[in-house]
């Protein structure tokens, strides 16, 4: 989805506060609880790259009484109204678990059971203008936030920063590691002596190591393996992830695979940070 505007709405208690906060994490520039009649006044283009997202519920009496403006104001943004919506026993679980006050009893002095239906009479009309609807009768928070990164898949490489650090064993590992390979195996570029007092990055020493199948085959199968973990820590919800690679000395050999690792992510479109120590 590439809207610049979602409008987020629905039931009470369906999970729009929790919707808003995973939209955020997401990339999404987010206002919550944003009178209806604000949002004509939103400045779409101060936000720079960054979508917005946008909550508005049954406490703007002027959100329920304007809705037939609702479709032309989204549209001016190109945007679109995302309705969420939760079976009524379900809701009444929630509460009563919670113990949220839900706002209809207190704007219009119902019981709870009341003004959830009360509430879903009201709101139909929106629902029915609704771009997406979502029941989130059956979701946990997990469920949720699966929800979002398949929904709004193209925001979230850019979120998920990558760090990768090269470094020798004999100065010790980086204790902000998340990921550690050791690539001691690779031929060692040391033991050339018109190589020895250059490093990984040069062009010689490259080429150097290039000429050994198992280089290649590191390559290889180093990227694949940290594409797959990538994917498992971002459905898991991970935002950072720090990739360090070691050598003996940390000149040659972890540099060299260090940079074509980085080189790999971003050409994935992730936001990778190199730094050799």
């Amino acid at each position: 989805m590439s809207d610049k505007l979602i409008l987020i709405t629905g039931l009470s208690g369906s999970g729009k506060s929790s919707l808003i906060s995973l939209l955020e994490d997401t990339g999404f520039f987010t206002i919550e609880n944003l009178p209806f009649s604000m949002i004509n006044f939103l400045s779409i283009k101060d936000y720079r790259d960054a979508p917005v997202a946008v909550v508005s519920d049954i406490r703007d009496l002027a959100f329920i009484e304007d809705s037939d403006r609702l479709n032309d104001l989204i549209g001016k943004f190109s945007g679109k109204i995302l309705f969420m919506t939760t079976r009524s026993d379900v809701l009444l679980s929630r509460f009563r678990q919670t113990r949220r006050i839900h706002p209809l009893t207190v704007l219009k002095n119902l019981n709870l059971k009341d003004a959830i239906k009360e509430e879903r009479e009201l709101l139909s009309p929106i629902q029915k203008k609704a771009d997406i609807s979502l029941d989130t009768s059956l979701m946990d928070l997990p469920d949720l936030k699966r929800w979002v990164k398949k929904q709004f898949f193209s925001y979230k490489n850019t979120l998920f920063r990558i760090s990768i650090i090269s470094f020798g064993y004999k100065f010790s590992i980086p204790p902000e590691s998340d990921l550690v390979f050791d690539v001691r195996f690779l031929p060692n570029p040391y033991f050339e002596k018109s190589l020895r007092k250059k490093s990984g990055l040069d062009k010689s020493v490259q080429q150097w190591m290039q000429r050994s199948p198992l280089t290649d085959q590191l390559k290889q199968k180093l990227s694949a393996f940290i594409s797959y973990l990538i994917e498992q820590y971002k459905q898991e919800g991970k935002k950072y992830l720090t990739i360090s690679i070691g050598c003996t000395g940390g000149r040659h050999r972890s540099p060299f695979i260090a940079t074509y690792i980085k080189e790999f992510l971003e050409s994935k479109k992730y936001e990778v940070d190199i730094y050799h120590k």
